[in-house]
Formats: C-alpha cells, sequence, structure tokens
C-alpha cells in the first residue's frame, strides 16, 4: 500500500493498494486465486475518484472485473455522494453494475439510500433504505429496508458501544433473508 498527503493544491491524498490471496482446496486443488488492485484521489475539495481492478479465478470460473467511482464530499460520512460504474467478466459471463448512493445526517437521525442495477447472467436490481437514530455515541437504534426482485425485507438493530472495542446488537429480523423473518438475535463483537 501507498499513501501521500499534500496540504497545498488540488490533490489532498493519493492512495495506491494491491493485494493478492491464494486457497486450494482439502484435495490441494485450486479453489481461488485472486489480485486486487485499488487507486484513489481524493481533492481538496473533498470530491474523490477511485478506479480498481479486481481479477483471477474461483474454482473453474475466471474473472476480471473494472470499476470507477466518483464520490462528493468523500470524507464526510455523514453527508456523502457517490456513484459507481462497474463492468467485466464475473464467473465467465459478462456483468454490469451501476449504483448510486446518498447518505445525509439531520440532528441524531441519519439516512441512506443505495440504488443498484446489475445485468449479469439476467437483469437484477436493488434499493436499501437506512435509517437510523443516535441517542448517544454509544446508543443507536437502525432500521433498514432492502427491495430486489426477490421480495421486500427488513430488519430492526439496536446497537449499544461498550468499553474496550466491544459492541453489543439486538436485531429484530434477519439481515440475509429475501424478506422479513420473526427472529429476535443477540450478538457481540469484540476487537483484538
Amino acid at each position: 500500500m501507498f499513501k501521500n498527503e499534500w496540504r497545498e493544491g488540488i490533490v489532498r491524498s493519493l492512495t495506491l493498494f494491491g493485494h493478492t490471496d491464494v486457497a486450494n482446496t482439502y484435495e490441494s486443488e485450486v479453489f481461488s486465486r485472486n489480485i486486487r488492485l485499488y487507486s484513489e484521489l481524493l481533492t481538496h475539495s473533498d470530491y474523490s475518484f477511485s478506479a480498481f481492478w479486481h481479477g483471477g479465478r474461483f474454482k473453474e470460473f475466471t474473472d476480471s472485473l473494472f470499476g470507477v467511482s466518483l464520490g462528493a464530499r468523500a470524507s464526510d460520512r455523514f453527508n456523502n455522494f457517490s456513484v459507481n460504474y462497474e463492468w467485466g467478466e464475473q464467473a465467465d459471463e459478462g456483468l454490469h453494475r451501476i449504483s448510486a448512493n446518498l447518505n445525509l445526517r439531520a440532528y441524531d437521525f441519519t439516512a441512506g439510500l443505495t440504488s443498484q442495477v446489475q445485468w449479469h447472467f439476467e437483469r437484477r436490481y436493488q434499493q436499501i433504505l437506512t435509517l437510523t437514530y443516535d441517542f448517544s455515541p454509544a446508543l443507536s437504534l437502525g432500521s433498514r429496508l432492502i427491495w430486489q426482485a426477490e421480495g421486500i425485507n427488513t430488519y430492526f438493530a439496536l446497537r449499544r458501544s461498550g468499553y474496550a472495542g466491544t459492541d453489543f446488537f439486538i436485531i429484530l429480523g434477519d439481515p440475509n433473508a429475501q424478506e422479513f423473518k420473526q427472529r429476535l438475535v443477540a450478538k457481540v463483537i469484540r476487537a483484538f
């Protein structure tokens, strides 16, 4: 990884990143071979431009994906906008993906909307609406509505940040389901 920052001029920072991984099955057959290259340019006006390439092999399939992204208010995690385009080949089939993301914060509410259309084997779409209320820096209640061709799902999560990098969650619903599931889950995440 390479990152450099400048105090003057148009460019505030430049990041270049490369990563590779190799995995085999227990029978010593190829499971995956991946290479990821990523670059990001951030301006002093808080605009961003990023580009990436991800290629490799997953079992018998070959991948080669390119992507570009433009962002505004890129360093503001609460109020920002980005648009992304990806194209290439995944699982030996052509892929095109367009997505946009908008996040807004007012008072203690944060709302986010993500919309994505993908052409890979067939045309698919997904819209995600997120709403979070922060009672305090350590306590928040969030909800997410996911709308896609298979159905509409929603879930609610209460998060309490603890001490020494520990977060506690109580989740009503299933974030990975195609539609709402009546489930109640408690989850603890601890950083080491």
